[in-house]
């Protein structure tokens, strides 16, 4: 993994940033991060979407993710890729999301570290335990770079950034937003990854609906 202090943070390390729930904790999410991971290897052209299993009105909504590129991401966070690529058939997107962002969990809390944003509390990514916010600014920082691309979407041009608001419209953390709106919330990311990416934003929001 490349350094995490000089380093763009990862999809999967923002979306956690916007996921506070208490002041000065992160609390761990069994869905979004590793969806993070996932987006981020649609956009690097690694997994696709194979909707021919799916049975309901859009492909997207039942689609298999399918491997076409398994040669090493360069980041260990991305170990998500070997959740995928480890089943015999290719997975329904829903259904892989928590295993893989068990995969990713560890990484995403290494990167954090790293970056100055959180202290060690001991039992995090077990779900027993929450991040403790070390170093206010720079969490702060951040934060306000991704609040400001969610209060006025039509000045993004990263997708990256994109899909970070995305996820939040689909997990449920606004609530009065999902079902309301579309999956995509803009045409912001390449054609060839529109697809499988709608795949995981729509396994988010069956996730988080059923829960």
């Amino acid at each position: 993994m490349t350094d995490a202090t000089t380093s763009v943070p990862s999809i999967a390390e923002d979306i956690q940033l916007m996921l506070q729930q208490r002041p000065g904790q992160l609390e761990p999410d069994q869905i979004v991060p590793g969806a993070g991971g996932l987006i981020e290897l649609a956009l690097e052209g690694r997994i696709l979407t194979d909707p021919k299993d799916g049975f309901l009105t859009e492909p997207a909504d039942n689609a298999r993710l399918v491997v076409v590129d398994d040669s090493p991401t360069g980041s260990a966070m991305l170990d998500a890729l070997a959740v995928v690529s480890a089943r015999r058939r290719p997975p329904f997107t829903y259904k892989v999301l928590q295993p893989v962002t068990v995969a990713v969990l560890p990484h995403l809390y290494v990167a954090l570290v790293e970056r100055g944003v959180v202290r060690e509390t001991g039992g995090y990514p077990t779900g027993r335990d929450r991040l403790e916010i070390a170093d206010e600014s720079v969490f702060l920082e951040r934060k306000s770079v991704l609040a400001r691309a969610r209060t006025l979407p039509a000045t993004v041009s990263d997708p990256r950034i994109a899909a970070v608001i995305d996820l939040l419209r689909n997990n449920g953390t606004y609530r009065g937003e999902t079902g309301l709106l579309s999956i995509i919330a803009g045409d912001w990311y390449p054609p060839a990854t529109r697809d499988v990416i709608s795949s995981i934003l729509r396994g988010v929001r069956h996730m988080s609906t059923s829960q």
